[in-house]
């Protein structure tokens, strides 16, 4: 039975991408798989000292964490399934958005609500924290609703805005 290219994404932290292959099937002629991570203005997004566009994901390893991230990303991510003559021989791929930066940040500001209550009376706090969420939701939106990567990049680079200058707006 031919391989069925799978995988799933996940981050378990704010710098990783952790990518599973979940394929069904198999391919005695696949040697070797590759992942790339394109960001929404075409370059790529790889681990610091690696030379290629891709990243090398060993095939006997069913998962691989990669530590990429610095910010919030929309990324195309695309996985080659190669035999020994670097052939492509399956791919797949699919848009992911990474958000942990922000969504922490959002969490900072609700733990702080806890303790300073009076803050919710304060219209410009909240606004801003409101307008930080919906940017969030869409660019989420953005790759659900509309696979639009450039969409997507620029509201999480907003919502990112708002964290980035927390002095500017909390």
């Amino acid at each position: 039975m031919p391989l069925t290219p799978l995988f799933t994404v996940s981050q378990p932290n704010a710098t990783t991408i952790r990518l599973t292959d979940t394929s069904t099937g198999a391919d005695a002629a696949i040697t070797q798989r590759r992942a790339y991570l394109q960001q929404a203005d075409g370059s790529y997004l790889v681990p610091t000292g690696t030379l290629t566009d891709y990243i090398e994901w060993n095939y006997l390893d069913a998962s691989i964490d990669i530590d990429v991230l610095n910010t919030d990303y929309a990324l195309l991510i695309l996985v080659q399934w190669l035999n020994v003559g670097n052939i492509v021989l399956y791919s797949k791929s699919d848009l992911y958005g990474f958000t942990w930066y922000n969504e922490n940040f959002l969490y900072s500001l609700t733990q702080y609500q806890q303790n300073n209550p009076d803050v919710l009376q304060d219209t410009n706090y909240f606004n801003n924290k409101s307008k930080t969420r919906v940017l969030i939701d869409s660019g989420d939106q953005a790759i659900v609703w509309g696979n639009d990567i450039t969409n997507a990049q620029e509201n999480y680079d907003a919502a990112s805005y708002f964290r980035l200058n927390e002095n500017l707006f909390f």
